[in-house]
């Protein structure tokens, strides 16, 4: 029993003090209702922690521009100008087991009007 609960000690004391998807959210609590967020499964901590507008796709938007994690970068190969904008910690609840998975995440400012030819 003692074992059991050591081994989860450091996850539980990482939670007691850190929401993951809370401070994904607030991270972008100084953006504003004009500001969009390209997001997935985190949509609705953004729409609900911070001012910025959640969105799914960039189809539709030429001229915005939009916060985007780096993951997505990588994943649809989008071939755009980037700005740095910072980066926030992400904890990957997907397939939830007794390990924590917590990544740095940079997050981009995509200037949509500059796209690279």
């Amino acid at each position: 029993m003692f074992i059991q609960i050591t081994s989860i000690f450091s996850i539980l004391y990482y939670r007691h003090y850190h929401c993951g998807s809370k401070d994904y959210g607030t991270f972008f609590s100084n953006l504003t209702k004009d500001d969009y967020v390209l997001a997935t499964d985190d949509a609705v901590f953004i729409d609900y922690y911070s001012n910025a507008t959640p969105i799914y796709d960039i189809s539709g938007y030429e001229n915005e521009s939009i916060f985007i994690p780096e993951y997505l970068i990588k994943r649809h190969n989008l071939n755009y100008s980037f700005e740095y904008y910072g980066h926030v910690k992400i904890e990957n609840y997907h397939h939830a087991k007794l390990n924590l998975r917590i990544r740095d995440e940079n997050i981009y400012k995509i200037n949509l009007g500059g796209r690279e030819k």
